[in-house]
C-alpha cells in the first residue's frame, strides 16, 4: 500500500498548501482522468478540492480561482 505524501517533514505543520499538495499527489497517483483541451487533470482536481473544501459549487469555484476553466469546460 502506498502512503501519500511519501516525504514527511520532521516538524509536521498542516497548512492549506501542504494539504492541497498532498491530496493532489494522491489523486494523481491513484486516479486517471482523460481530459480534452489544454487543461490537465491537476486543474480539475484543484477546482473540485476548492469547491469541496468551501462547501461550494464547481461553477463558483471556477469563478474564484485564477486561470481556472469555466464550470461548463470542467463538466
Amino acid at each position: 500500500m502506498t502512503t501519500c505524501p511519501p516525504i514527511v517533514s520532521p516538524t509536521p505543520v498542516l497548512t492549506d498548501n501542504t494539504t492541497l499538495s498532498a491530496v493532489l499527489e494522491c489523486l494523481k497517483a491513484h486516479r486517471t482522468v482523460t481530459m480534452q483541451g489544454e487543461y490537465q487533470p491537476e486543474t480539475l482536481y484543484e477546482v473540485l478540492l476548492w469547491a469541496a473544501s468551501h462547501h461550494d459549487s464547481i461553477e463558483h469555484a471556477a469563478q474564484q480561482l485564477t486561470g481556472a476553466p469555466t464550470g461548463n469546460d470542467l463538466r
